[in-house]
């Protein structure tokens, strides 16, 4: 056995012979700013994994064991460790990927905290930027049952958001034709804490025609260097099957 392979089925070994490796990797967490309840393994395998493999617990328990490694070694969290086929690949081709855990490192360079809360909130995001938009946004919560109803005075459909989400975590449309329907998404909201509820963006047919039942867009990451804005990666987004949001990439 190589020595880099060595090394690594040691680290593994003394990781999963930790018992408190949740709350040590709740801790480092915290301390790099990387604090999201929304990357949960249960969640996260029930998404990606198939029933019959859930149903397999020696796979599940080996499956679980190599997602905490991978956040705590290569520094993806569950949802990248599925989405970059973690599973299947190598060491030396797992290292060849970048994490959430070393963008947020980056981040916190270039952030202060008062950005970092500013774009963790939707809502606030949205009041920040509200003229470039170009929809109908609220916040709604257990008390704001008016603002609701006032909105769906407007909007026969919408779209509801966990206000602190990321990734689509939540996200869903729903109908707001009549009383009943207005009352069950209220309920489901006051459920889930709180909520942004948007109105349905009518895109136009050159791009809604790749996949209708989303809105597609195109992400440009931007940075302003010596007061220019130069642009750092540029990805066009579509949804794929039944999906409502555009969780899909190009």
């Amino acid at each position: 056995m190589k020595k880099g392979k060595r090394t690594i089925k040691r680290i593994k070994n003394k990781l999963y012979a930790n018992k408190a490796s949740a709350k040590v990797l709740a801790q480092v967490r915290y301390l790099t700013g990387y604090e999201d309840p929304e990357v949960d393994y249960n969640r996260t395998i029930q998404r990606f994994v198939s029933a019959d493999k859930q149903a397999d617990r020696k796979y599940m328990k080996k499956l679980k064991k190599d997602i905490l490694f991978s956040e705590m070694y290569y520094g993806m969290d569950a949802i990248e460790y599925f989405r970059y086929r973690f599973e299947d690949l190598s060491d030396k081709a797992r290292k060849t990927y970048v994490g959430r855990r070393e963008v947020v490192r980056a981040l916190m360079k270039l952030e202060t905290p008062e950005t970092r809360e500013l774009f963790r909130d939707k809502y606030k995001t949205y009041k920040k930027f509200e003229k470039y938009y170009k929809r109908d946004i609220v916040k709604v919560g257990e008390g704001d049952k008016d603002i609701f109803l006032l909105f769906c005075e407007k909007h026969d459909t919408a779209m509801v958001k966990p206000y602190n989400s990321r990734q689509g975590w939540g996200v869903h449309k729903v109908e707001l034709k009549t009383d009943e329907q207005r009352e069950q998404v209220f309920r489901e909201i006051v459920e889930e804490g709180c909520c942004v509820v948007e109105e349905v963006l009518n895109q136009g047919y050159e791009i809604a025609k790749y996949h209708p039942q989303s809105a597609n867009t195109l992400r440009v990451i931007t940075n302003v260097n010596g007061g220019d804005p130069e642009i750092i990666l540029c990805t066009a987004r579509f949804g794929t099957g039944d999906s409502v949001i555009d969780n899909g990439c190009v």
